[in-house]
């Protein structure tokens, strides 16, 4: 805490409070018998003030203690407010409740010890919760308020701080851990198993055992179709953020709380207490004046948050009735109480109707307890405190709640990108997961029944049938097995064959379930992403021609158009029974694919009963741009 002294504050402050003691001293010498020089305690004061001041920064609890010593040696003084003020704010600013309340109760004890009467006693130890309980109350209040407004501020920076695109690649890798390896594994399985029950059935020819390639196949497919559903569908996306969520701004009372009306009562019977404990009240004889000053203060801190205006007025009747003959003039410390709250609500709320009624009930005060008790005076300071308080307790609540605002708003940002990235990379792991396995599944289903179709009258052909499910197997798996290595990347990126030649290997892998394929490539992308966008448009027409046109003839075309780079995949009338509908999500993400980079697709019944899925790209692959002159047009059921 030493270092605290390096700061112009504690001496500000230390210095102000000496000088304003000084100033109280000299004030009370001269008002009063100006022949008798001051006390020794008296004169100490400023300097003791000073110390305890400076003190507050380095040994809190230590120039409490000074200050308890100067105000008990001097209780008929009020040199020692000023003192007092900061001292026990400062106990509620920094030091912990139990240490205040302690010092609270040794200065109440120092201060009520030097009184002769019970009531005094009594009136001097309300007097003093009242005024140094306040002034505590009134510091952990502005704590409490900073620490939030603090701590609103580092979690906006924080939130601040944070990058969208960390944030989003954070996103994609727990979604393609928590998705992609999952998903690869169980199609991976499944694919596995079917090529296994082929190569058995292949070497046994048995029904049952092709039988259950046939099922378990289409068992994988229904898997992977439902699978994709899933990953399409932006509403399972998990939650992508756990920050809490920030409570909405507190706003003003609109109408009378049990808050109000318990300080009210409060204020009332201290009030109360105050009236009887007074030696007057022997003398009471039931009029009812007696006890309107107790009624108008209870009423005016009842309502002084939801009409402060008509409280401060409420005050100020209040301090007229003490005035008249008959009534109540001993309600020091609920009058003190009072006029705190409402300096309080004065500098909390900040309107100026409010400032200028809180100042008005404040003078009037001031003229009633210049002219009933001018020692106590200088007490008035402590509603001005209040109200200072209650600004600065404003202020840092308005801060919090614009930190909080800003967080809020941060937090929305980051949950939108974050969203964004995780549906996605769903979406990417749901097209490269049907690029890879919706190609080889169709050709394991077609040859598995295939097989199952020939086996008792040709058994040579099921077996080369069975054949052509374990190769397309296996070179399932290796894709499988380098998608699961780089999920969510391109997952032939780094294959070095050129396009044609993987197109032809496709062709070729393709015309063993019938199809009569004639392959043209005169062109070759020179970026690897785009061929490999056109290697997976040609497996996507090449498979649905497979399942929606068996033993059609297909013709698939890649050239130089007008600079850019066109594709066609065509197929004529089926000459087989066509499988059932797909779900078309192949048709729809080779379109996204191709979109994203800055081209169109098209996908077309033709007159002569077959399909026609044509799309059209740039050499360089432009993500900022859309060819519209391209779109997607496929009927219902003729897609996968």
């Amino acid at each position: 805490m030493k270092d605290a002294l390096r700061f112009r504050a504690p001496w500000l402050a230390a210095s102000g409070c000496a000088l304003a003691t000084a100033v109280l001293v000299t004030s009370e010498w001269f008002l009063g018998e100006r022949g008798a020089p001051p006390t020794t305690a008296l004169l100490l004061a400023a300097p003791m003030t000073f110390v305890a001041v400076v003190l507050l920064w380095v040994r809190p609890w230590l120039g409490a203690l000074l200050t308890i010593v100067g105000f008990g040696l001097t209780t008929d003084s009020a040199s020692w407010m000023p003192g007092t003020l900061v001292t026990f704010f400062m106990l509620g600013r920094r030091q912990p409740a139990w240490r205040g309340w302690a010092l609270i109760a040794a200065a109440i004890l120092a201060f009520a010890l030097g009184r002769s009467s019970a009531f005094n006693l009594f009136a001097d130890t309300a007097y003093g919760m009242a005024l140094f309980g306040g002034l505590w109350a009134l510091g952990r209040a502005v704590r409490y308020r900073s620490q939030r407004a603090a701590t609103a501020r580092v979690e906006a920076e924080r939130a601040a701080a944070e990058d969208p695109l960390v944030l989003a690649a954070v996103a994609v890798a727990r979604e393609r851990e928590r998705l992609g390896g999952e998903l690869v594994v169980v199609v991976r399985q499944a694919v596995a198993a079917m090529r296994d029950d082929a190569g058995r059935a292949a070497s046994t020819l048995d029904g049952d055992d092709i039988a259950r390639v046939a099922t378990r196949g289409t068992a994988a497919v229904t898997d992977m179709r439902r699978m994709l559903g899933l990953l399409r569908d932006p509403s399972d996306a998990e939650v992508t953020t756990a920050r809490p969520r920030l409570p909405a701004p507190r706003r003003s009372p609109g109408r009378l709380g049990w808050v109000d009306a318990l300080s009210g009562a409060v204020v009332g019977a201290l009030a109360m207490a105050e009236i009887v404990a007074a030696p007057e009240f022997s003398e009471y004889n039931g009029d009812p004046i007696t006890l309107w000053p107790l009624v108008l203060l209870a009423a005016a801190v009842a309502v002084r948050r939801r009409w402060p205006v008509a409280s401060a007025a409420l005050i100020v009747a209040t301090l007229g009735a003490s005035l008249l003959p008959g009534a109540a003039s001993t309600i020091v410390a609920a009058l003190l109480l009072a006029l705190g709250l409402l300096g309080w609500t004065a500098g909390s709320l900040g309107r100026r109707s409010v400032w200028i009624a809180s100042g008005c009930a404040l003078v009037a005060a001031t003229v009633v307890v210049a002219l009933t008790d001018p020692s106590s005076v200088p007490t008035l300071a402590v509603p001005v405190a209040a109200a200072a308080t209650g600004r600065a307790w404003s202020l840092r609540e308005s801060e919090q709640e614009a930190h909080e605002r800003r967080t809020r708003e941060r937090a929305t940002e980051l949950d939108a990108a974050t969203t964004r990235a995780r549906v996605e990379e769903r979406r990417r792991i749901a097209l490269e997961l049907h690029d890879v396995t919706s190609h080889a599944l169709g050709v394991m289903v077609l040859h598995a029944g295939a097989a199952e179709a020939t086996f008792a009258d040709d058994p040579e052909v099921a077996r080369a049938s069975l054949g052509q499910v374990v190769a397309t197997g296996e070179a399932a798996l290796g894709e499988l097995d380098r998608l699961a290595a780089a999920i969510g990347a391109s997952p032939d990126s780094s294959v070095s064959a050129p396009l044609e030649a993987r197109i032809v290997a496709l062709a070729d892998r393709m015309r063993a379930a019938g199809l009569r394929i004639d392959v043209l490539v005169s062109a070759e992308p020179a970026d690897p992403e785009v061929a490999h966008a056109v290697y997976r448009v040609v497996q996507e027409g090449l498979t649905n021609s497979a399942r929606h046109a068996p033993g059609s003839g297909v013709a698939v075309r890649v050239e130089h158009v007008d600079g850019d780079l066109t594709l066609t995949v065509e197929n004529d009338a089926a000459r087989g029974t066509p499988a059932g509908a797909g779900s078309g999500f192949g048709l729809a993400g080779a379109a996204e694919r191709i979109r994203t980079m800055g081209g169109g697709l098209a996908a077309e019944a033709t007159p002569a009963g077959g399909f026609l899925l044509r799309a059209r790209l740039p050499q360089q692959p432009d993500r900022f741009a859309s060819r519209t002159g391209l779109v997607v047009n496929a009927s219902p059921g003729s897609s996968e």
